[in-house]
């Protein structure tokens, strides 16, 4: 055994490399070094039995007051499980609560950030690069950073208006490859662009009418007497312009679920955009439902459509073919239970 080693070689550079721990679970890990249970202190079984007693003691009391020589906030590295980790370790700087300056740099980190990848996705896209689900992606996420960092009515109704540029420009970019016939044009992207341009239209629409309401409302009075009533509608009412807004947005919807269909059945449409597809119909069919009773027919149409397709998947599963993976097999079931979920959360609903 190469005792000089081990007697020059400070104790923390014997120690092995593993979870952080403390100054005082220090001596616990000399004691573990001089039993020979790590392979750095290289001490085999015959030489441990041979090792003189007065040495091992004079070991342990300078290792000991080396680890202990550490600043108690000190942290050494040793891989041993019953050692406390850094989720053991008092609260930390990500731990402590957040204040509002704090949380509100943060939104404008995520706005940020949300911003430049929707620009880079922009640019990739027009340079064939991206899919046209991609761009759509980064509208969506701009859209939901820009409403977290609002602080006014005004932020709110610029975010979506910039939301609404942004997909008519997909639109536009669409359509004349679409009446081309020209890839990039293909019926389910074009359906699908139309859709979304309309769905954000509808948002903006509904932000106006929700904010024209909160600023006619009258404050509630603290004297007891009731308020005069409003003459503009709730804000649950909505406008003819956003009820033909909301139809022409299934429509487009429907259209575009046909198209994926289509493409699905000739092999060009995944199964996830098939079930993107799926769940964008029962958004748009919730979106226009008047009642009760059209949300729950809407969900009861998602389970249809679910069922639908999990049978195709299955189909393929059972026989081993492609388009049958586990992974599809797997996504189409969970597709379909997520459904029925929605189904009984709504009929529920529907019986308060």
């Amino acid at each position: 055994m190469k005792v000089g080693w081990f007697l020059k070689t400070p104790a923390w550079h014997r120690l092995p490399a593993a979870a952080p721990f403390d100054r005082h679970h220090g001596v616990a890990a000399v004691f573990r070094i001089v039993a020979g249970r790590t392979e750095r202190t290289r001490m085999s079984d015959s030489s441990q039995r041979c090792m003189p007693i007065v040495l091992r003691l004079a070991m342990i009391v300078s290792g000991s007051i080396a680890v202990l020589s550490f600043p108690p906030n000190s942290q050494l590295a040793f891989g041993d499980e019953s050692n406390p980790t850094a989720t053991d370790s008092p609260a930390t700087v990500d731990e402590a609560p957040l204040d509002e300056s704090t949380l509100r740099d943060l939104r404008l980190k995520r706005q940020e950030a949300a911003r430049a990848f929707f620009e880079a996705t922009k640019a990739a896209y027009l340079a064939d690069t991206v899919t046209h689900d991609q761009w759509i992606l980064a509208i969506r996420e701009l859209l939901a950073a820009d409403l977290d960092a609002a602080t006014t009515p005004k932020e709110r109704i610029t975010a979506h208006a910039r939301a609404v540029t942004a997909a008519r420009a997909v639109e536009a970019h669409v359509t004349p490859l679409h009446e081309a016939g020209a890839r990039g044009g293909e019926a389910d992207k074009f359906w699908h662009s139309k859709a979304v341009r309309l769905e954000l239209e509808i948002a903006l629409a509904k932000e106006k009418l929700r904010q024209a309401a909160d600023t006619a409302r009258p404050p509630a009075k603290t004297d007891g007497t009731k308020t005069a009533p409003s003459a503009v509608p709730d804000t649950d009412d909505v406008d003819v312009a956003v009820e033909q807004l909301c139809r022409a947005r299934l429509e487009a919807t429907r259209r575009f679920v046909d198209a994926s269909r289509a493409g699905f059945d000739t092999d060009t449409i995944t199964l996830d955009g098939m079930i993107r597809a799926n769940r964008e119909l029962v958004a748009a069919e919730l979106d226009a439902a008047r009642t009760r009773a059209d949300r729950v027919a809407a969900w009861i149409g998602a389970v249809a459509a679910a069922r639908a397709l999990e049978s195709r998947v299955d189909a393929l599963h059972g026989a081993q073919a492609r388009g049958g993976e586990a992974d599809k097999h797997r996504h189409a079931q969970a597709a379909r239970r997520e459904a029925e979920v929605e189904l009984a959360r709504e009929r529920q609903q529907a019986r308060l």
